[in-house]
């Protein structure tokens, strides 16, 4: 993680994803997404029914490979156009609420 006062530059952020691109996990505290519960963590999980059938799934998977989860405000992806596929790595810009 890189925190910035002002934004990073393509280059800047282009530089940081190629020096930790083969970098394992910063934290110990793996697991949460499997489904067991890290000591320390809060797990909050929220659920919501998208619909049913064949339909509803294809739209689903669609939405994830096109990075949708971050189709927020105060986060850009960098960059949106990589492939989801397995040792993709990317970079989300986020605005810290008062800077």
């Amino acid at each position: 993680m890189m925190l910035w006062i002002r934004e990073p530059l393509t280059a800047e952020i282009r530089d940081f994803l190629s020096n930790n691109a083969l970098s394992s996990f910063s934290y110990r505290e793996l697991g949460c997404t499997k489904g067991r519960n890290v000591s320390g963590f809060n797990t909050d999980r929220y659920r919501i029914q998208l619909g049913t059938g064949p339909e509803t799934w294809e739209r689903a998977k669609r939405a994830v490979r096109d990075w949708r989860m971050f189709s927020i405000d105060w986060a850009r992806l960098c960059w949106p156009y990589k492939k989801l596929v397995p040792g993709t790595v990317i970079a989300v810009k986020a605005h810290h609420f008062g800077l």
